[in-house]
C-alpha cells in the first residue's frame, strides 16, 4: 500500500450541495488516497463461477437485454435501481461505462451534474471490449447516450413526486440559499418560493431545486427557465416517450422493477434488493403539504413531467396483462425474505431456497448473493473499476454514499 502526496485549493462551500456543484468551477483537486494495487483480470473469480449457476443460466439467455442505459435521477430512488444494474453487470462481467477517478466532481461515482455524456468525462472502454451498460450520474441527451450505448440498449429511468423529491433535496443537500434564511425567516420555504428574485437566481444547470428532474431528463436549460410548455411537451413527446423503455415511478418502485424486469427479458432474481441507504434524523427545514402550491409554480415542468410518466406508467401496466400484480405480490413476498436471510444470516443455513411459481423457476439466494446487494455504490463502482482497468485508487474512510431507499425517505 503506497501513500500518494495531495495539494488542494479550494473555496470553500458550507454543505455538500455547494460542493458538488460548484467545485469543479471553484476547485483545482488532487483526491488524497490510499493506493491498492489489484491485479487486472478479464475473468469473473472462482467463488463467482461457482456462486452464478445457483442465481442463473451459466450463460446469458438469447433474449435477456444486457445492453443498458439507466438515468441515474437524484433523489428519486435511483441508487436502489443502479444497484441491481451493477450487479447484474458484475455477474455477467458486462462493461461499465465510468468516469475518470480523480475527476471534477471529486467522487468517483459522478460523470456529470450538469452535462451529458462526452470524451471528456468517461473513460475509453477496456481493450478489445465495448460498453454494455450506463448507470452513473449524467444529464440525459439522446445523441450523446447513442454515441456511447449500443444501438439496441434499453434506457431506463425513475422519477419522484416532485414535492417529495424537493423535500429530499432540501433535507439531503441544504442548499445554501435556504440555510442562509434559517435565522431570519420563520419559514425559508416559503420565503425562496414566493421570491422571483431568489428562484431567478437558481439556474437549472447548477441547483437542484429549480426543476432538477426536468433538467436531469434533457429537457434545454431555455426550455425550463422560459417555463415554455410547447417545446417542453414536444420534447416531452418527441424524445423521451419515443427513448425511454421504462421510466420507473418511485413511489410505485415493486412495480417498476417488475415491469423492468419484463421489458428486459430479465428472471425475477434478476431484480431482487435490499433496503439500504436511508437518510435518518430530524431535517434542518420542514417542507410541508402546504408549501405545494407555491412549490407546483415553481417547478412547473417537473408537475408535467411526473404527471406525464405516472400516465405513461400506468398504460404499459395495463398492456402487460392481469397476471402483472400477481407478479408484483409474489416479487414483494420473496423480496422481503430475501431481505429477512440477508440481514439475519443463520449459520445453520447458508442460502434461502425460493421454490418454483408461474413467474420464476426455483432459485437460491446464498450469501455471496447478499455481499452485492449490500455493497454500496461507491465501493461497487471501484470494484468494477479494479477489474476493467486494473486498479482502483480512490478510497473514502467513511460512509460510501448516501443516497436513499425507495420509495420517501
Amino acid at each position: 500500500m503506497v501513500a500518494i502526496v495531495v495539494l488542494v485549493l479550494l473555496k470553500k462551500y458550507p454543505g455538500p450541495y455547494e460542493r458538488l456543484l460548484h467545485q469543479n468551477k471553484y476547485m483545482t483537486i488532487f483526491a488524497m488516497a490510499e493506493v491498492n494495487e489489484v491485479p487486472k483480470t478479464d475473468k469473473i473469480n472462482v467463488s463467482e463461477v461457482e456462486y452464478r449457476p445457483q442465481l442463473m443460466p451459466s450463460t446469458l439467455p438469447s433474449n435477456y437485454k444486457q445492453h443498458i442505459g439507466f438515468l441515474k435521477v437524484h433523489k428519486a430512488a435511483s441508487t436502489t435501481t443502479q444497484g441491481i444494474l451493477l450487479r447484474n453487470g458484475w455477474v455477467w462481467n458486462l462493461t461499465f461505462i465510468l468516469p475518470p477517478e480523480f475527476g471534477p466532481f471529486f467522487y468517483p461515482n459522478i460523470i456529470s451534474l450538469y452535462d451529458s455524456v462526452n470524451n471528456e468525462n468517461i473513460l475509453p472502454s477496456p481493450p478489445g471490449r465495448k460498453y454494455d451498460i450506463l448507470c452513473h450520474h449524467v444529464v440525459y441527451d439522446k445523441d450523446a447516450w447513442a454515441k456511447v450505448l449500443p444501438a439496441d440498449a434499453a434506457i431506463i429511468g425513475t422519477i419522484r413526486e416532485p414535492l417529495a423529491h424537493f423535500r429530499s433535496v432540501v433535507w439531503y443537500f441544504s442548499p445554501l440559499v435556504l440555510m442562509n434564511m434559517r435565522n431570519s425567516s420563520d419559514d425559508p420555504i416559503a420565503e425562496f418560493l414566493s421570491s422571483k428574485k431568489l428562484r431567478e437566481e437558481q439556474s437549472p444547470q447548477y441547483t437542484f431545486l429549480n426543476n432538477r428532474l426536468s433538467f436531469e431528463y434533457g429537457v434545454p436549460v431555455n426550455v425550463i427557465t422560459s417555463r415554455n410548455i410547447t417545446a417542453f411537451n414536444a420534447y416531452v413527446n418527441d424524445v423521451l416517450d419515443k427513448e425511454f423503455s421504462v421510466v420507473i415511478i418511485a413511489e410505485r418502485f415493486d412495480e417498476g422493477l417488475v415491469l423492468m424486469k419484463r421489458m428486459l427479458n430479465w428472471n425475477l432474481q434478476d431484480i431482487l434488493y435490499t433496503l439500504k441507504n436511508r437518510n435518518e434524523g430530524q431535517p434542518i427545514i420542514t417542507v410541508t403539504e402546504d408549501h405545494r402550491e407555491m412549490h407546483k409554480e415553481y417547478s412547473s415542468l417537473d408537475y408535467l413531467l411526473y404527471e406525464h410518466f405516472v400516465n405513461r406508467f400506468n398504460r404499459q401496466i395495463e398492456l402487460v396483462g392481469k397476471s402483472f400484480q400477481r407478479e408484483v405480490e409474489q416479487f414483494k413476498k420473496i423480496r422481503e425474505d430475501v431481505e429477512t436471510f440477508c440481514h439475519d444470516v443463520n449459520p445453520h443455513n447458508d442460502f434461502v431456497a425460493v421454490p418454483e411459481s408461474e413467474f420464476n423457476a426455483e432459485f437460491r439466494v446464498d450469501t455471496f448473493v447478499c455481499e452485492l446487494m449490500h455493497i454500496g455504490e461507491i465501493p461497487f463502482t471501484q470494484k468494477i473499476r479494479a477489474r476493467q482497468y486494473g486498479a482502483a485508487l480512490w478510497k473514502t474512510s467513511g460512509s460510501d454514499d448516501t443516497e436513499e431507499s425507495p420509495p420517501g425517505y
